[in-house]
């Protein structure tokens, strides 16, 4: 049973940092293409630097704890996946992997809601703090 769990455990991880990876590289603004110029959202590179003082670190800190939350989800969407493929024609254990997906699914669209929220707001208010900084108007 623990050689289970270590396999279930460690497929997780590799599972997550799989599909986290591409989502931090693209959080600093985009990929960058063969040339090495940056493909993605104009002015985004400054959405995740950070580096700004106080509201930088709260940003970086609500991003981390976003991303481990959504590391945790990830593990609980393949544990109960694995609930449903070794429920063997067993009902209840089929109905509770099926409720465990189903939960960690709405988990992982909230927490991707949450990331858009949060970025969004800390963008707003960087924006502002650098007009203010600079004596022009946000546009």
């Amino acid at each position: 049973m623990n050689k289970k769990l270590l396999t279930a455990i460690s497929t997780g991880l590799i599972a997550g940092a799989s599909i986290a990876t591409p989502l931090v590289s693209t959080a600093a603004g985009g990929f960058m293409d063969q040339r090495g110029t940056q493909i993605g959202v104009a002015g985004a590179e400054k959405w995740g630097k950070g580096d700004e003082g106080f509201l930088g670190f709260v940003q970086s800190a609500v991003n981390w704890i976003l991303a481990l939350l959504g590391l945790i989800t990830i593990i609980i969407l393949i544990y109960g996946g694995f609930q449903m493929v070794t429920a063997a024609g067993d009902d209840n254990k089929y109905k509770k992997g099926f409720t465990i997906v189903k939960q960690a699914v709405i988990g992982l669209i909230l927490i991707g809601v949450s990331a858009l929220i949060v970025n969004l707001i800390f963008a707003f208010v960087n924006s502002n703090a650098e007009s203010a900084n600079t004596g022009t108007a946000a546009q």
